[in-house]
């Protein structure tokens, strides 16, 4: 193989999957790529670069690696690109993602979680659709209030 050897292609796919947040993680974006129609070589290596307008950064995976896991802020667009490497870098699979806006779900419990001058919180996710804020029927659960606020309150 020498230098003069053409670059791989972009990877064929180029594929992604919001992951709303939960109790254990924010939100994600799950990547997916397949190999390069023409490999050109022996690919040694993937690289991503992928960011929003404030933010830039760079992971490199080995040969065998063709998914991974992004955390990111809701209510941004990410752009994400991959490329194989041979002995030169290949052309990049591109992809722009809108992530969802996210709220935060409060709960408030009086009683059971009281705590030194104020309430313990219980942060749940949700997505933010459109209300900003709602209180819970103070005659069905009288002591629990919820507050919905929008994640670029937070």
């Amino acid at each position: 193989m020498s230098l003069l050897s053409p670059a791989p292609d972009a990877p064929a796919i180029l594929d992604h999957t919001n992951v709303a947040p939960d109790m254990s993680h924010g939100p994600k974006v799950n990547l997916t790529w397949s190999r390069p129609l023409e490999a050109n070589g022996i690919i040694s290596s993937y690289t991503l670069f992928y960011g929003h307008e404030k933010d830039k950064r760079e992971e490199t995976f080995g040969k065998d690696t063709l998914s991974y896991s992004v955390d990111v802020l809701g209510g941004l667009t990410y752009q994400f690109h991959v490329r194989a490497v041979t002995i030169k870098p290949g052309e990049n699979a591109s992809l722009t993602v809108n992530v969802p806006e996210y709220g935060t779900r409060f709960s408030f419990d009086q009683h059971s979680q009281k705590v030194k001058k104020g309430f313990k919180a219980v942060c749940r996710w949700f997505t933010f659709m459109k209300a900003n804020f709602t209180i819970n029927n103070v005659l069905n659960k009288p002591k629990l209030y919820n507050f919905f606020l929008p994640s670029k309150l937070q």
